[in-house]
């Protein structure tokens, strides 16, 4: 498997469209964001915060599936959100709508995983597949 550097990840960045700003950055702070890449990966921000409704009741039968009523994290009563993020509580699973787009090219696979400091916290992100194409 063939990995690309922060360098070649700026340059599909600002020449590709790879990943595109998302609006609450300024054009200096995301300038900022793309030069200081870390290794071969670039850290997505999480722009809105869900989880599931307290009244839903998701099931994954043999003939039937219901993922659940997903909730804005806001919005519910159980959780908060401050000036530094989102206070997360235990046995909630959540899902995060990130602020970036990611715009892979049709000759490009990459693999969306969490950082180490997710871990330390008791984050278990998910890890998936970005398949060429997807945006």
């Amino acid at each position: 498997m063939a990995s690309i550097t922060a360098a070649n990840i700026e340059q599909l960045i600002w020449n590709n469209n790879l990943i595109t700003k998302p609006d609450y950055f300024t054009d200096e702070a995301w300038s900022d964001r793309v030069k200081d890449i870390e290794g071969s990966q670039f850290d997505l921000t999480i722009e809105t915060l869900y989880a599931h409704s307290p009244s839903s009741s998701p099931h994954l039968g043999r003939y039937s599936r219901d993922t659940g009523r997903l909730v804005e994290v806001g919005t519910l009563s159980l959780t908060s959100i401050d000036e530094e993020g989102w206070i997360l509580y235990p046995d909630t699973h959540y899902i995060g709508l990130t602020g970036e787009t990611v715009n892979f090219p049709i000759n490009l696979r990459g693999r969306l995983a969490g950082r180490s400091s997710d871990y330390v916290i008791g984050i278990y992100p998910g890890v998936t597949n970005i398949s060429p194409g997807y945006s």
